[in-house]
């Protein structure tokens, strides 16, 4: 679910915003058989949605990101994003006039996520993602990771990836708060158990394997140090971004941005380290893809949660069929079998993906029938796949392409 968790902006009078079911009001704020509530005495009012909440004090200052506000009693200001806000009473209430729109279209598009219409709402989070992007603040946040679960729903992963990186930039951590950590105790910080870099040559991973996802200069900051934007990408958002390209690179057949690895190999953060081997388990030479499935197998013996076991599995299985042997190559179906007999329930893309390769793999070993078997299986266990309307776009056959995430509805 998406939740605002920060900023907000006043301005004299009150804003104009209306939620779904309440018809809009005039600027001033008033509308039929409502009473317009009153600032309290010497101080401004700022009227959240949802209810009847509001909070009492001195608005400090509104922006982009929201409204500023030092509430009665606390020592601390607080931003609260558009989408929460309702009306602005006070000295600084004209301000607010400006992001009317702005605070309409958020809560609109965060209420229907919440009540699980995305499809409505992803329009009005692009919208809004074009302004937002790579911006900070409780507003952006929720934008960006809005649209993310939005694109998420359609199995749209590659462009899933640019709002994701935007998250990270408005201070996102820990998408999935049922998600462990690959290391250690905790939550995963950065990584999205339903966004793994593993992709194919369909048409929406193009784009993301010939753009630029960095918003800005690298800051000077350490990689346990959270991403921001306004000056620059944090250094571990970079280096994550930077090897999610480079994987879609390789599947799309586009140079690879070299000098954009030897940064992100830099990173001593342990989820870039757990991506760094995945990706590298394809996309480098042969002593290097044996190196980094062999890092994958120690992180698979560790006793990773299932959903990076499954993105292991995945990546060795798939590393494995590059190999000219006819033994790795059965050993690459073995591991990829993984995904739809013991992790469906954690990775269903990955698990999806498995048999698809699986069948292309037996197919090229000559072995048909059991292939066709494997595809079959396929199909009836995973209709919606985004492989199987990715090859019913294309005309391939499924099981055919090198695997990975597609852009589906895209």
């Amino acid at each position: 679910m998406v939740a605002s968790v920060g900023v907000a902006a006043a301005g004299a009078g009150s804003l104009a915003v209306a939620r779904d079911d309440e018809p809009a009001r005039a600027p001033n704020g008033a509308s039929d058989g409502a009473s317009e509530a009153e600032p309290a005495r010497g101080g401004d009012v700022l009227e959240l949605r949802g209810g009847s909440e509001r909070l009492e004090g001195e608005i400090l200052d509104i922006g982009p990101e929201g409204v500023r506000i030092l509430v009665n009693g606390q020592a601390i200001p607080s931003w609260v994003g558009w989408d929460r806000v309702r009306r602005v009473h006070g000295a600084m209430a004209s301000e607010a006039e400006a992001y009317a729109e702005v605070a309409d279209t958020a809560w609109r598009a965060r209420t229907r996520l919440e009540r699980g219409d995305a499809a409505s709402a992803e329009p009005l989070f692009e919208s809004l993602f074009a302004r937002y992007a790579g911006g900070e603040g409780p507003t952006a946040r929720v934008v960006a990771e809005g649209l993310l679960r939005c694109r998420l729903r359609r199995n749209a992963y590659a462009s899933a990836v640019e709002a994701w990186v935007a998250a990270q930039l408005a201070g996102v951590v820990g998408f999935d708060p049922s998600a462990a950590a690959v290391q250690g105790e905790g939550l995963a910080l950065r990584l999205v158990p339903a966004l793994p870099p593993i992709w194919t040559d369909a048409p929406g991973v193009r784009p993301l394997a010939s753009g630029r996802l960095l918003l800005g200069e690298p800051r000077e900051a350490g990689d346990g140090e959270p991403a921001t934007g306004g000056a620059g990408i944090g250094l571990t958002t970079r280096a994550l971004a930077a090897w999610y390209r480079a994987a879609a690179a390789h599947e799309a057949g586009v140079p690879i941005d070299h000098d954009e690895l030897r940064a992100a190999r830099a990173s001593s953060d342990p989820e870039v380290t757990f991506v760094r081997a995945v990706v590298e388990s394809r996309i480098g030479d042969g002593d290097v893809r044996a190196g980094a499935r062999a890092l994958l197998e120690v992180y698979i013996e560790a006793g990773v949660p299932r959903w990076a076991e499954a993105w292991a599995r995945a990546a060795i299985g798939r590393s494995l069929l590059m190999e000219d042997e006819h033994e790795y190559r059965l050993l690459g179906v073995a591991e990829l079998m993984h995904m739809p007999a013991r992790l469906r329930d954690a990775q269903p893309y990955l698990a999806g993906l498995g048999l698809a390769e699986s069948a292309a793999a037996l197919d090229s070993m000559g072995q048909h029938a059991e292939a066709d078997r494997v595809r079959a299986e396929f199909r009836r266990n995973f209709p919606g796949h985004p492989l199987l309307a990715s090859s019913s776009a294309t005309g391939r056959r499924v099981g055919t392409g090198s695997g990975g995430s597609t852009e589906g509805a895209d």
